[in-house]
């Protein structure tokens, strides 16, 4: 996967983070082959893995991502090979 679009994918998260949503996150990742991560992110402290599942290749996109926030706030983020979009 290209480095640019996973900065890509950092900044939007980064954005949706700053604008709408309230600490801690849980974020859950989901890929087409199955493999799963979700972590929980506190403010001001690194992220706490609460469950994760990978199919031997690891993860393949399209990879669905959806963060929650303390206040309920949501978004979903789709990575594919070539793009990051917002659903």
């Amino acid at each position: 996967m290209d480095v640019a679009i996973l900065e890509h994918f950092v900044a939007e998260l980064t954005q949706r983070v700053d604008e709408t949503m309230k600490f801690p996150l849980v974020v859950c990742a989901i890929a087409s082959n199955g493999s799963v991560l979700a972590t929980r992110i506190n403010e001001g402290g690194g992220p706490e893995t609460l469950t994760q599942h990978l199919e031997d290749h690891g993860f393949k996109t399209p990879i669905n991502i959806m963060i929650v926030g303390h206040d309920g706030g949501a978004t979903r983020l789709v990575l594919t090979v070539s793009d990051v979009s917002q659903h």
